[in-house]
C-alpha cells in the first residue's frame, strides 16, 4: 500500500517509473503538478504512508467505522433522493453528533436552540444509546458471527436456481 501511495505522488511529479503495474497511468505529463505544489503536499503523503496509519488499515480495520458513519448520514439523507446543500449539511452534522456522542449528544443541540429537554426525552435517548452499545457487543460475539455465516449460506442455497430473473425476458 505504501508503494501505491508514493506511486501517486511520483506520477503527479512526472516520474512514471513507480507507476508500472497501475492501470490508471497513461505515462502522460499533462496533469503534472508544479514542483512547489509537490513539495507542499509531500508531508501529506508521508503521513498517509506512515506505518502507524497503515497498520490501522490492515484487514479493513477502519472500514467498519467508516461504513457505520456513512450509514448514519445516508439514513438521514438518502442518496437516491436529491436534497439541497442545507439539508445535506444538517444530515452530516447530526450524524457526526450521534456517531461521536450517541443520541444523547443531540440534547446539547436542543438546549442551544432554546428548546426544553424533558426527562422522558433524556431517558429515551439514553435507552437508544444503551441498545446501540448492546447490539454492537452482540455483533462481536463468535456465536452471532457463526449464525450470520450460516444464514448467508442458507440464503444463497435458497436463491440458487431461482429463475426470477432471466436475461431478455419480460
Amino acid at each position: 500500500m505504501k508503494t501505491a501511495i508514493w506511486a501517486i505522488w511520483h506520477h503527479r511529479n512526472g516520474d512514471h517509473d513507480k507507476c508500472s503495474g497501475f492501470s490508471w497511468c497513461d505515462k502522460s505529463d499533462k496533469n503534472k503538478l508544479p514542483s512547489f505544489v509537490m513539495e507542499e503536499i509531500k508531508s501529506v503523503f508521508e503521513d498517509l504512508s506512515a506505518d502507524t496509519l497503515l497498520g490501522k488499515c490492515l484487514h479493513g480495520g477502519t472500514q467498519n467505522a467508516n461504513e457505520s458513519y456513512h450509514h448514519l448520514v445516508w439514513d438521514r439523507c438518502p442518496k437516491a433522493v436529491f436534497v439541497g446543500r442545507d439539508r445535506l449539511e444538517i444530515a452530516v452534522f447530526d450524524a457526526t453528533i450521534v456517531y461521536n456522542e450517541g443520541e444523547s449528544g443531540r440534547l446539547d443541540v436542543f438546549r442551544k436552540l432554546g428548546l426544553s429537554v424533558g426527562r422522558f426525552q433524556k431517558q429515551g435517548f439514553r435507552d437508544l444509546d444503551l441498545r446501540r452499545v448492546k447490539s454492537a457487543e452482540n455483533q462481536k460475539k463468535t456465536v452471532t458471527k457463526q449464525k450470520r455465516a450460516r444464514k448467508t449460506i442458507r440464503n444463497a442455497e435458497e436463491d440458487f436456481g431461482d429463475d426470477d430473473y432471466e436475461a431478455g425476458a419480460f
